[in-house]
């Protein structure tokens, strides 16, 4: 009979299992359930710090986080290998100050055993103290060319794989992002795509995926613009909304013309129709599908690739119908809106073996339409 405790006759690749496991099925931070798991071996104690260090949340005043920092800097140098589980950092700036994110040597040692790792940080936060009453949520920077020359520039930057649209009045020059890989651009308040341009143009030669998206479009102004991404070599993905019958085709017709033949593996396409007016669904075959059709037939790279129409019509309670009678019959108008457009209008496309057509539809309802009717009523 062996002498050995139990738990040490367990295969690294069991432990390894359970401690999975037990960290799949944590809420919050992993710690509460891992740490004391790190203690019961040596064999558990690296895959429990993978999980405890992999994300890290700095926060507090001036004394306690410096203390925070020194502990962790303190821990990485013990156990370099601490560096590599980092994937996840945030960073709470009390009062509003953030200049210790750049000032701080400590923490500049920090983050540069990190970024020496071969596991780069997924994600960092720098958000406003959470504990301030101040009404603010997020974090106002008064001057952020320190932050972003002293900190963003070197640490971030140069890793960036994927990017939700900014908003910024210009572009350091010097912001390299040659491992930018996905980019998603919010339409709602853009009058072009000037400022998203010279992003696109900066990650060339990395960019895979790229996403223009409309999310609050009712009555809050229309959007033309198109992309040029006639230098985007690696990009194989695109997704757009577009607004009909406002700018119907036209944007994206000229963005696609800008894109590489046969390079695209998947694209999306959603009209968003009667968003910014009272138009019927029937109003999406009045576009110039011809021409569109003939560029996405250019730019579809071949089998396995797909293209995908989804056309979704807002709707309002606007009539003497029954509100779900209504719907009903809007669903059917649109199924006929669909076939009539695989039909008459994409029969090209459909017939077209180097790629999969989708077509579909959904219905939304504006409540907020109901709303303002009832405002009106008032005035």
């Amino acid at each position: 009979m062996s002498s050995e405790p139990p738990i040490s006759q367990l295969s690294q690749e069991l432990i390894d299992k359970i401690l999975d496991h037990v960290a799949a099925n944590s809420s919050g931070w992993l710690g509460d359930n891992l740490l004391q798991c790190a203690f019961v071996s040596r064999s558990f104690r690296p895959r429990s710090q993978l999980y405890i260090f992999s994300s890290i949340d700095i926060r507090g005043g001036s004394e306690t986080r410096e203390e925070k920092v020194q502990n962790l800097l303190e821990i990485i140098q013990d156990n370099p290998e601490i560096a590599h589980y980092i994937e996840e950092l945030s960073l709470e700036c009390t009062d509003n100050e953030y200049s210790w994110i750049f000032e701080d040597q400590t923490f500049i040692d920090v983050m540069e055993r990190i970024l020496t790792s071969d596991r780069p940080l997924r994600k960092l936060t720098i958000k406003a103290d959470t504990e301030a009453d101040d009404g603010y949520n997020t974090l106002p920077l008064e001057d952020p060319e320190p932050l972003l020359d002293n900190f963003f520039l070197p640490f971030i930057a140069p890793f960036i794989t994927s990017l939700l649209d900014p908003t910024s009045d210009g572009l350091n020059s010097t912001l390299e992002l040659f491992q930018l890989k996905s980019f998603t651009v919010y339409t709602d308040e853009l009058s072009d795509l000037g400022f998203e341009q010279k992003i696109i143009d900066l990650s060339r030669e990395s960019l895979e995926e790229l996403h223009f998206i409309t999310m609050q479009t009712a009555w809050n102004g229309i959007f033309h613009g198109s992309a040029d991404l006639q230098h985007s070599t690696r990009l194989r993905s695109l997704r757009a909304h577009v607004l009909f019958p406002e700018d119907s085709l036209v944007s994206i017709r000229r963005t696609l013309s800008s894109i590489r033949t046969r390079s695209l593996e998947n694209l999306f396409i959603e009209a968003k129709v009667a968003f910014c007016d009272l138009s019927e669904p029937e109003v999406v075959l009045d576009a110039d599908w011809a021409i569109f059709c003939s560029e996405v037939a250019r730019v579809m790279s071949g089998a396995g690739s797909s293209f995908e129409f989804k056309m979704t019509y807002l709707y309002r309670d606007s009539t003497d119908m029954g509100l779900n009678e209504y719907k009903v019959l809007l669903q059917k108008r649109c199924q006929l809106v669909m076939a009539k457009l695989r039909k008459e209008k994409l029969s090209s496309l459909e017939d077209d073996p180097r790629f999969t057509l989708i077509l579909s539809h959904a219905l939304e309802f504006d409540a907020l339409y109901e709303y303002t009717l009832g405002e009106n009523a008032y005035e």
